[in-house]
C-alpha cells in the first residue's frame, strides 16, 4: 500500500483565508457573532475541524467566532481527556461543564445582540440550544450562510480532497482484489476498513453495500453482512465514503458483478455513463 499519510493542518495562510470568508459572510447577516456547532455523529464533526482544527473523537464541541477578535474553542468538561485537544489551532480554550449556559455568559459579557449558529437545526445539543434561547438574544441560522463560505476549495484544501481519494480508492481495490465467493459481505468490508484505517481516516469512513441477486442492487443502502457469504450471481456495489487525514469527505465505489448484471442494474449503468459522458 502506497499512500501519503501527510498530515493536513492548515497552514497560517490557509486559517486566515478561512477567517475571512466566514466573516465575510457574517458581515453579510449582520452578525456579532456566529457559534459553529459539531458532534461525533458522522459527518457533523467537520465545522468545528474546519474552524479549529480540533478532530472531534466523542460528544461535541464549539467555535465561538467574533466579528472581531479571538475565536474561542468551547468543549465539554467530560470529554477533557477524550480526543486530541493539541491538535487545535486556536489558543483561547474553555472546558465548561455545561457549553450552552458558559456560551450563553459570553455572549450577553460581550455585549452581543445577534448570533449566528452553524448546525441550528441538526448539530446542536437541546440542552446547550435552551441555556441560548433563554438569553433573550437573536440566534439565527447561519448553516447557508457557512457552507457558501467554505464552499470554494483553496489549493491546500485540493489537496486534502485529493488525498482523502486516494486513500478513498485503496480501499475500493483492496476489495476487488481480496473478492472470493464464499467470504462473506463483511469479511470484505473489513478488508476496506483495515486499509483505511492504515492509512489515517481514524473513525472517519462511512461503510455500506447495496446488494441484490442475480446482478442486482437493492434500493437500500445495508450495513455488510456479517453471515452471509457472497456468490459470483450477486450485484455488490460497496459505498465507501472517507475523510483523510485533512478531513475532507469523498465517496469511491466499483461495482462488483463477476457472472453480469442484470437487465435493471444495465439501465443504471448504461444512465450512470451517459451522465459523465
Amino acid at each position: 500500500m502506497t499512500t501519503n499519510n501527510k498530515n493536513f493542518q492548515p497552514s497560517a495562510t490557509e486559517i486566515e483565508r478561512r477567517y475571512r470568508n466566514t466573516r465575510a459572510a457574517m458581515e453579510m447577516a449582520e452578525l456579532d457573532a456566529v457559534i459553529i456547532s459539531g458532534s461525533e455523529y458522522t459527518g457533523f464533526e467537520g465545522a468545528v475541524r474546519y474552524m479549529c482544527g480540533f478532530h472531534i473523537l466523542h460528544r461535541y464541541a464549539y467555535v465561538v467566532v467574533p466579528m472581531s477578535g479571538e475565536p474561542t474553542c468551547v468543549f465539554p468538561k467530560e470529554a477533557t481527556w477524550v480526543g486530541d485537544h493539541t491538535q487545535t489551532f486556536i489558543e483561547q480554550r474553555e472546558f465548561p461543564a455545561h457549553c450552552g449556559k458558559w456560551m450563553a455568559d459570553y455572549c450577553k459579557g460581550q455585549g452581543w445582540k445577534r448570533i449566528g449558529v452553524y448546525g441550528l437545526s441538526y448539530i446542536i445539543s437541546v440542552r446547550d440550544y435552551q441555556a441560548l434561547a433563554d438569553t433573550g438574544l437573536e440566534f439565527i441560522d447561519f448553516d447557508e450562510a457557512f457552507d457558501h463560505s467554505r464552499a470554494g476549495k483553496s489549493a491546500e484544501e485540493l489537496a486534502s480532497v485529493r488525498a482523502s481519494m486516494e486513500i478513498n480508492k485503496v480501499g475500493v481495490l483492496a476489495v476487488i482484489q481480496a473478492y472470493d465467493a464464499g467470504k462473506t459481505e463483511a469479511e470484505l468490508m473489513g478488508v476496506a476498513e483495515e486499509a483505511f484505517a492504515s492509512c489515517g481516516t481514524a473513525r472517519n469512513t462511512m461503510d455500506m453495500v447495496l446488494v441484490g441477486p442475480n446482478g442486482s442492487l437493492l434500493p437500500q443502502m445495508v450495513f455488510a453482512d456479517p453471515n452471509r457469504r457472497v456468490q459470483d450471481s450477486d450485484g455488490l456495489l460497496y459505498g465507501l465514503e472517507v475523510a483523510g487525514p485533512g478531513g475532507h469527505w469523498v465517496e469511491f465505489s466499483r461495482l462488483l458483478a463477476p457472472t453480469g448484471i442484470s437487465n435493471d442494474t444495465r439501465r443504471l449503468m448504461d444512465a450512470y455513463a451517459e451522465f459523465h459522458e
